[in-house]
């Protein structure tokens, strides 16, 4: 049996799943309005309004990544509904939720993901050569050789791509105070890029890939990626995808989430320039205090070290002594002559 679970066969999956959901909405709402309140019918309601709202929410929010909360909202509403329609003992409701939940279910564990892995490039090798289509349709082979961040957008259909862009452009003097330019390459035909150009700026550079010829370069092209109702945006796109390259053209990093609705930050793409803090590696001896004599001295070569014999001390080692004598006699004749005081006072008294 032929996997129908493709990236081909994603084109094919959004349009149904909204148009099913309106429909049952439309059902469910008369069933209710004519028979009364029914448990089976709600749960058809409560699966296919949330399952609608998220998607809506999904188009007009302007968001660049889309939280878990969400997520997990759609997840578990579907599952209420489910269990709703169970408990009424209907078997049409039952059916219609089981529908939308399970196309719930589809849309957050395999028509969002990523299969990995996605593209041939390699952190530290030239990025390989792809060209670029303005918007007049000159074909941009080549551009100036600075630190670039090169974004692989899906196109301005998808509302997360939209939303990444408007964020990317209006970080613009961040990424110039950085001296680093932004690259726009968006997987769509050249006759919807009239729009989508007019944000670019002298930081942002606003391109089109109609053939797909640089994401093919690449290897990020997703085989039907358009949804199927798009009209003039052909079928396939890009991976969502940002790479790092430096003034040297070779690749420093490259950010691919499995989710293609999460977008790398503007932030995120400058850190990716941002050298990290040079480590300390000197040695742990080095980072001690010391004497400057006891290191020359530890430095001086083997001739200038004492070998240890059994030869008597010098004159001066002598000397030395017989200095530091004195001192342990004097103090030794100054307690002598205490004592004899002492003793003398003593007899003194006694006589």
């Amino acid at each position: 049996m032929q996997n129908i679970f493709t990236e081909e066969s994603k084109r094919f999956f959004v349009l149904p799943w909204l148009s099913f959901c309106t429909l049952f909405i439309l059902i469910a709402m008369w069933r209710l309005f004519s028979t009364g309140l029914s448990a089976a019918w709600f749960g058809v309601l409560l699966c296919s309004v949330v399952a609608l709202i998220y998607m809506v929410y999904q188009q007009y929010s302007g968001n660049a990544r889309i939280s878990s909360l969400s997520d997990q909202l759609l997840l578990w509403t579907s599952i209420a509904g489910v269990l709703f329609a169970f408990l009424g003992l209907d078997i049409a409701p039952l059916l219609y939720t089981l529908l939308i939940a399970g196309a719930a279910f589809a849309y957050l564990y395999w028509y969002v993901r990523i299969p990995t892995p996605v593209g041939n490039l390699v952190v530290g090798q030239e990025l390989p050569r792809i060209e670029f289509t303005d918007h007049t349709g000159n074909t941009i082979t080549d551009w100036e050789k600075k630190p670039t961040v090169l974004v692989c957008a899906r196109g301005n259909w998808c509302p997360i791509s939209t939303a990444h862009i408007a964020e990317l452009v209006a970080a613009s003097d961040q990424f110039h105070a950085h001296n680093i330019q932004v690259i726009i390459l968006i997987g769509q035909p050249l006759s919807k890029m009239a729009e989508v150009a007019m944000k670019a700026n002298d930081t942002i550079h606003i391109y089109c890939d109609p053939l797909n010829t640089a994401s093919s370069v690449l290897d990020i092209t997703h085989p039907g990626g358009v949804p199927f109702g798009l009209q003039g945006y052909g079928i396939q796109t890009c991976y969502p995808m940002v790479i790092g390259i430096d003034s040297d053209n070779k690749v420093l990093f490259v950010h691919i989430n499995n989710d293609l609705r999460q977008r790398s930050t503007p932030q995120q793409c400058i850190d990716g320039f941002v050298a990290p803090p040079p480590t300390d590696t000197a040695p742990e001896q080095s980072a001690q205090p010391h004497n400057e004599g006891q290191d020359n001295d530890a430095t001086d070569s083997p001739a200038k070290t004492a070998p240890a014999t059994d030869t008597p001390p010098s004159k001066k080692s002598r000397v030395s002594e017989s200095a530091s004598i004195p001192r342990t006699r004097k103090k030794k004749t100054s307690s002598t002559t205490t004592r004899r005081r002492k003793a003398k006072s003593n007899n003194d008294d006694a006589s």
